[in-house]
């Protein structure tokens, strides 16, 4: 697939995504600004810190946005907003592996992240998915 047009490449991407549990589909230029300098990486010694060596290849991010449950968060910082957000992380994680081994079977490379590589708000920004509130989380319509 990796010889199709980019707006039939989008449109699979963005389909596949929303089939695999993602709620919200972007797509944009990879900003190079929004990457961490560095990793943690969880290991059986406790984690140690890496450069984050992203090469120059990786050119475009696609942006997931995974709801939360409104209600629940409204209650932070107390257990029903944890709940909340721990269920909303879980589904993008799932969502985000997934995607990417879609992505590497169509021709590219993928690198499925969280809030590890680099930093997701401004990305879904860029990607146009909604806007910075004031809690500092995406917050949109949608």
């Amino acid at each position: 697939m990796s010889d199709a047009s980019p707006p039939t490449t989008t449109a699979v991407i963005k389909k596949a995504a929303h089939l695999l549990g993602a709620d919200l589909v972007g797509i944009c230029a990879l900003d190079r600004r929004w990457l961490y300098s560095s990793t943690y990486n969880l290991t059986p010694d406790g984690g140690k810190s890496a450069p984050n060596d992203l090469d120059g290849s990786y050119t475009y991010a696609v942006v997931i946005g995974v709801g939360m449950d409104y209600e629940a968060l409204g209650f932070s910082p107390a257990h029903p907003a944890s709940a909340a957000t721990g269920m909303g992380y879980s589904r993008m994680a799932f969502a985000a592996g997934l995607l990417a081994q879609f992505i590497r079977g169509l021709g590219y490379k993928a690198l499925p992240s969280g809030n590890d590589t680099a930093c997701s708000i401004p990305m879904a920004i860029d990607a146009g998915l909604g806007e910075l509130a004031r809690n500092g989380l995406l917050v949109t319509p949608k």
